[in-house]
């Protein structure tokens, strides 16, 4: 019978608590990777740092790849470029560069420097590109085939190499220059003659994504045609990676959350859920000073009609009933905006009809 979440996270608490750091490791033993990394984002600072300093290096790669940014950059600080490097050794690459993209530029050289020389290769391709687009995202490792090849030469290649490729799912078709010429899906894949070639079978109505595209078009373009895989291409069609479907959704996490963070005033979780209160405060101070000399202007739109208010005192119970709804529609307002300009109903074409829209409303 699976164990109640916050039993669980409970009794490990307890644990760090007795600096029982080996009982807790066997705790979480034979839990899936992701539901270490989400108890995790529940333990304080410390007790992420201690209890994952005793995780071998089967398991650390995997439940650093599924903590949230935050929690990584508290973790990374306290760990030697020995240690990093034997996590960045087995992750992906697309993994391996998120991770090193919080990393001060000399410890990334010593860590690119300890692992194997085509991984750091790999990883040093997609650091070169912005975090945010198609380059940074995407995964430098994939499968490809000659256009001369034929069906049973494809699926011999991907028996031989395609047990090192998560989310194996496209075989892309090139021609000697690299350069991307279609697709296969493995179950066209399999359901091929043997004997034909792949470029008769291939699907030459690929969606390939130029590898300076922001990460939020990439997305939508996912979504528009329910892409699972898709190749990464240079402006001159050259190949050089691919983004697959897991990818996608952790894109699509992170944009709703720095949509939602934006209406605080940030993009950075730090300075939502973090604990430097000064830092914080400086954020939303600007915030709050607006909202003193809103209510400063209100108090002296009522001093001006204190006359009028004497005559009919029942009128000031209304005060803060409008208020209240002042503050709600503005709420109502920003939130749908915000949400447009996520999901891109609103830009800047449509921003002042939906801005006077909102006013009369």
């Amino acid at each position: 019978m699976p164990i109640d979440r916050s039993e669980l996270l409970s009794r490990l608490k307890s644990a760090l608590n007795q600096d029982n750091l080996d009982d807790a490791v066997e705790m979480l033993a034979e839990l899936h990777p992701v539901d270490i990394a989400d108890l995790f984002e529940s333990l304080d600072e410390s007790e992420k740092i201690n209890l994952f300093k005793r995780f071998d290096t089967v398991i650390a790669p995997e439940v650093i790849a599924h903590l949230s940014e935050f929690s990584q950059d508290q973790i990374l600080s306290h760990l030697s470029p020995r240690r990093l490097g034997q996590i960045v050794d087995e992750l992906d690459s697309d993994d391996a560069a998120d991770l090193l993209a919080g990393v001060p530029e000399e410890v990334v050289e010593k860590v690119l420097a300890r692992i194997d020389v085509v991984d750091s290769q790999h990883v040093r391709r997609l650091l070169v590109h912005g975090e945010e687009t198609a380059g940074g995202i995407m995964q430098a490792e994939l499968l490809a085939v000659p256009r001369e090849a034929t069906i049973a030469e494809a699926i011999d290649r991907v028996r031989l190499l395609g047990e090192n490729l998560d989310y194996l799912i496209n075989v892309f078709v090139i021609d000697p220059q690299f350069k991307v010429l279609g697709q296969l899906s493995l179950k066209r894949l399999i359901l091929a003659n043997p004997g034909d070639k792949v470029s008769q079978v291939m699907d030459s109505s690929f969606k390939a994504i130029p590898v300076n595209m922001d990460q939020e078009e990439v997305a939508s373009i996912f979504q528009k045609y329910d892409l699972l895989s898709t190749p990464v291409v240079e402006p001159d069609g050259t190949l050089v990676g691919r983004i697959t479907i897991d990818d996608i959704m952790d894109i699509m996490e992170e944009e709703v959350s720095e949509d939602i963070l934006r209406m605080a005033g940030t993009h950075e979780d730090e300075l939502v859920y973090g604990d430097k209160v000064w830092k914080i405060s400086r954020l939303r101070l600007p915030w709050l000073i607006t909202n003193l000399f809103g209510g400063l202007l209100t108090g002296y739109l009522l001093w001006l009609f204190k006359v009028a208010l004497h005559d009919a005192i029942v009128l000031v119970t209304f005060v803060p009933v409008i208020t209240g709804m002042g503050g709600n529609v503005g709420i109502q307002s920003s939130t749908i905006t915000v949400r447009g300009l996520a999901t891109g109903v609103v830009d800047l074409h449509s921003m002042g009809r939906t801005i006077f829209k909102e006013v009369r409303v």
